[in-house]
């Protein structure tokens, strides 16, 4: 599995992956849930707030993308549906 973390700055309507002002990832790391598989954890720590979303892929299954999270310094995005 490939997967990117996007960081959104400024405006709700701005796209994923655009400029996140100057923010970076301070810390992440990333779990699979111990109740089921198909579900990963991925906790991040930022800089400063910023939106966030995972967008992660593989061969087989093809491209996904979870929802943007508000606005924060400290996410957890669930990443599920994992094949």
């Amino acid at each position: 599995m490939l997967a990117a973390l996007l960081l959104v700055a400024g405006a709700a309507s701005q796209a994923p992956g655009a400029d996140a002002g100057g923010v970076s990832v301070v810390r992440h790391s990333a779990a699979v849930s111990g109740y089921n598989s198909l579900i990963a954890f991925v906790d991040v720590r930022l800089s400063a707030p910023a939106r966030a979303l995972v967008e992660h892929e593989n061969d087989e299954a093809g491209r996904f993308r979870t929802a943007l999270a508000p606005a924060a310094a400290v996410h957890r995005i669930p990443v599920v549906r994992l094949r």
